[in-house]
């Protein structure tokens, strides 16, 4: 299941689509019906509520997972065709099991590639992480967050680079050659943006308790506005 979770007024994700997608699905559950993979970019802990709403309606409801997409704009078929790790949150049982099967040609890359799709040099399977759902939910916004992260820096960074006469090229080589950092969205441009990098942005924020809040803290204002 992927449905959208646009950010709302003050920057949560909206789950109604998701709601409203579930709920119609619970009224079509039958004892076949397997697991219940959810694909979309949900605030931490939806999967375990999801899961308990289910089994408070079907004595027999299926396990939910949480196995979120790490794809690109632009690249979204190579990167489902040739992730750099398949992420499976679950509890254990069948839904594990069941999504592992479904995933076991990505994973052992034993699929011919497509024309146009050649597969890229590299390891010749495909990690599997297993989560606890929680786990698996919070590492798509922190993946989200720290490549959005990468790319302001990288801005500021040249942004300074111009100012003082350096060159951010020169620059970018000799940060990137540290195999702790690398290269990777290391390369100035526009900006950020589209629904991904947002959702990690702003939704990781209205995933966990809230901070306490001291005097004169105001909340942030989402860019653009």
């Amino acid at each position: 299941m992927g449905t959208p979770t646009p950010p709302g007024p003050l920057g949560e994700p909206d789950l109604s689509q998701l709601h409203r997608a579930v709920r119609a699905l619970g009224e079509h559950l039958r004892p076949v019906t397997r697991v219940l993979v959810i694909k979309s970019t949900v605030p931490v802990g939806t999967s375990d509520r999801l899961s308990g709403w289910l089994a408070t309606r079907r004595a027999t409801a299926p396990p939910v997972v949480a196995c979120p997409e790490f794809l690109r704009e632009g690249s979204a078929v190579r990167d489902a065709l040739y992730p750099d790790r398949v992420v499976v949150g679950t509890s254990g049982g069948r839904g594990l099991e069941d999504v592992r099967e479904l995933f076991l040609p990505i994973l052992e890359q034993d699929f011919p590639p497509p024309p146009g799709l050649p597969r890229p040099p590299g390891p010749e399977r495909v990690p599997l992480i297993v989560t606890r759902p929680s786990s698996a939910e919070l590492i798509k916004y922190a993946a989200n967050a720290y490549l959005a992260l990468k790319v302001s820096f990288v801005n500021e960074v040249a942004a300074l680079a111009e100012r003082t006469g350096a060159d951010i090229r020169e620059v970018i080589r000799g940060v990137g050659a540290d195999r702790r950092i690398g290269t990777g969205h290391l390369q100035p441009g526009i900006g950020w943006g589209g629904p991904v990098p947002w959702e990690g942005h702003s939704g990781s924020g209205a995933s966990g308790p809230k901070p306490r809040r001291t005097p004169g803290h105001r909340r942030g204002r989402p860019p653009g506005e």
